[in-house]
């Protein structure tokens, strides 16, 4: 029985080695500059610095049947953009423009922001993780449209439908 102790013993010490032993480079590494993220470094920036931009362009099928996307701003890797954006749509019927949104977003990436009208605004941040990331901004059509008002020409569609994104980009 004696022998038993010792064995337990020695096997918890073991165990308690083993533990420190993964957990050091679990830690050094979770710690270094490498892996820290980019948002633990982020540089304040002035309301000086911030831009607004109208958006008056609507994406949809076919792709040239409307005006594109509005290129918001070029990103470089580690830069970040961060903002807040508003749309609203005038008009008697206050369902009219439940079919549009405001859709902001990195080309080719998952990152996407919708905004439906008359919500109020609605924040929005992204870092780019590689160079030359496109953020777009464009109305889109996101159900079927039951007033047929997507399809108008552009100074119609833009008379009742407003939106604007303010933004600042930073590293």
């Amino acid at each position: 029985m004696k022998g038993f102790v010792s064995k337990r013993s020695l096997i918890i010490l073991a165990s308690c080695l083993l533990l420190i032993g993964v957990m050091v480079p679990v830690v050094t590494f979770a710690t270094s500059p490498a892996h820290t993220s980019s948002g633990s470094a982020k540089t304040t920036v002035s309301a000086a610095n911030n831009q607004t931009r109208t958006i008056n362009n609507r994406c949809g099928t076919p792709p040239g049947a409307f005006e594109g996307p509005l290129v918001l701003k070029t990103l470089n890797k580690g830069q970040e953009i961060e903002g807040s954006a508003t749309a609203t749509s005038d008009g008697d019927d206050p369902t009219a423009a439940e079919q549009e949104a405001l859709s902001i977003y990195a080309e080719g990436l998952p990152f996407i922001q919708i905004i439906l009208p008359n919500t109020g605004p609605h924040h929005f941040e992204f870092t780019a993780r590689t160079n030359g990331v496109k953020i777009d901004a464009c109305w889109v059509l996101i159900r079927q449209d039951d007033e047929p008002d997507f399809g108008l020409p552009a100074a119609a569609f833009f008379a009742i439908h407003k939106a604007t994104a303010t933004f600042h980009v930073g590293t």
